[in-house]
């Protein structure tokens, strides 16, 4: 390989850790072409301090550029560290939904008042339980979605990854 695609691993992760960077990394940006996020585009990214989402917030950021609109949803304790991705992220605690989930005044409908362009979801799995209120996110947040806007989410049941092998 070229020495300019040549990067050096940071001392702080191992080697494994540095192995699957690629990996999430892909995940986002696939979600986010998968979705039509462009330039001046907004997206919200559930799990924001996830593995996958930490990547989304900021492949989100570079596709949406400096006039798009990036938001990210994760628990009170990371929002300080989800902010620091992106100085022009909001970033909404999943833990105080009626904070965000208000249709009308509510957090999101004020970052994107016309909907988002693509919810990147990397914490819905069908098999799992994770849920607001008793109920999916991508469900949940099917009314914030941009009229032709796209809810990609990277988590299948266990019987779709079965049918793989």
């Amino acid at each position: 390989a070229a020495d300019k695609h040549i990067a050096y691993k940071p001392p702080s992760i191992s080697f494994n850790e540095a192995a699957s960077l690629p990996t999430v990394a892909l995940t986002g940006y696939q979600a986010f072409k998968k979705g039509g996020l462009k330039e001046g585009g907004s997206a919200l990214v559930v799990g924001a301090s996830g593995g996958c989402g930490i990547v989304g917030v900021q492949i989100a950021r570079a596709m949406a550029g400096c006039q798009g609109m990036v938001a990210g949803i994760c628990s009170t304790a990371n929002v300080p560290f989800v902010q620091q991705l992106d100085a022009q992220a909001t970033v909404l605690d999943y833990k105080y939904p009626e904070t965000f989930l208000e249709p009308k005044d509510g957090a999101l409908t004020r970052a994107s008042p016309c909907g988002w362009d693509v919810i990147y979801d990397t914490v819905t799995s069908p098999d799992n339980g994770d849920n607001l209120k008793g109920q999916r996110y991508d469900v949940l947040l099917e009314p914030f979605r941009a009229d032709k806007g796209k809810v990609v989410a990277i988590n299948g049941s266990a019987w779709r990854w079965t049918c793989l092998f």
